[in-house]
């Protein structure tokens, strides 16, 4: 067998986990289906309310309809949850899932809300909503960030460049960091750094059977090599220690090319990526009128004329330009 290099290793791993990266939630059942229990009188659910630090949002709720809302284009996404358990701290979990095995409901869990296969809801169950679970810390001289499990990757990216750190995630600032590092997490610095996966120092997380638990290298640490980047079905997280960096030099922007050059630029960008340095990260989009590419390179600022050099000369170039930025300031605003 030949040797696989680390560029291959990240191709091969961006192709078969691009669709795990924006995992936000995973259902399990929890008895029979919850099509079959008959409905809850209001003293049953205001016993179960008057446990949780967050709220219970019912069908009858005016908010009902934002809160089962998530972000996905997906039409398989539209259920409707019997309840909705905004929880407003770890222990609201673990009641959450004692009142559902109770019930005999079919949960799933959301994170941030971006939830492309529709996993972050169920038809007539319970939804355990971490999205109210906000906190963050940075301890700056361990450079490690403490993130409860609602935090979005654009939240965590503000807490660690507040302070001239960056955090290892995807390139989407909407995604939530609890389905985006249980399912792997590619991201502008996956070529330097790993995924977001790789920075996981701990989860703290419910299991199955309402116990809190401790998932790290020292602790429960098969439980720990399955959530770097395994997914779901092993209990719901609700905060991750991750490791940051120190923000890199960076070198980077937006740059659109006409529509009609669309198989050559990507013939080329084939080719030119292959060979690409682990600090150049690219990503593209392509739209009715134009090609655009979307670049950050924090590899060595002595390499980044030559590195980047086909990217500008590959043309007609219709807007932007690749620039030296404080990676603080990655990704900043299109120039059109």
């Amino acid at each position: 067998m030949s040797e696989v290099t680390r560029r291959e290793f990240v191709r091969r791993a961006a192709i078969a986990g691009a669709a795990l990266s924006c995992l936000p939630g995973r259902i399990f059942a929890a008895g029979t289906p919850a099509s079959s229990r008959s409905a809850f009188d209001t003293s049953t659910i205001q016993a179960f309310a008057s446990g949780l630090h967050g709220r219970v949002v019912l069908p009858s709720d005016p908010t009902y309809e934002s809160a089962r809302r998530i972000f996905s284009w997906n039409p398989r996404t539209e259920k409707h949850p019997a309840m909705i358990v905004r929880c407003g701290a770890a222990s609201d979990v673990a009641h959450a899932i004692e009142f559902a095995q109770v019930h005999k409901l079919e949960v799933a869990i959301r994170g941030g809300g971006h939830d492309v296969l529709g996993k972050s809801l169920c038809e007539n169950g319970m939804v355990i909503d971490l999205s109210l679970m906000k906190a963050i810390t940075v301890d700056t001289t361990q450079r490690v960030a403490r993130v409860e499990a609602g935090v979005i990757s654009d939240e965590l990216n503000q807490a660690a460049r507040n302070v001239g750190l960056a955090a290892v995630l995807g390139c989407n600032p909407a995604v939530g960091i609890s389905g985006l590092t249980l399912g792997g997490g590619l991201g502008w610095l996956l070529g330097r750094f790993g995924a977001a996966c790789d920075n996981l120092r701990s989860v703290e997380l419910i299991t199955a059977d309402a116990k809190a638990v401790v998932a790290s290298a020292d602790e429960n640490p098969d439980l720990f090599w399955t959530l770097h980047g395994g997914g779901g079905n092993f209990g719901v997280a609700t905060s991750f220690e991750i490791d940051l960096h120190p923000a890199p030099p960076t070198v980077g922007g937006f740059v659109t090319y006409p529509r009609d050059k669309a198989r050559e630029f990507y013939r080329f960008y084939r080719d030119y990526m292959k060979d690409a340095p682990d600090g150049l990260a690219v990503e593209t989009s392509l739209d009715t009128r134009s090609i655009t590419a979307m670049v950050c390179y924090t590899g060595d600022p002595a390499q980044s004329d030559r590195t980047l050099k086909p990217l500008r000369s590959f043309g007609p170039l219709l807007h932007g330009s690749l620039e030296p930025m404080p990676y603080i300031e990655f990704p900043p605003p299109p120039l059109w």
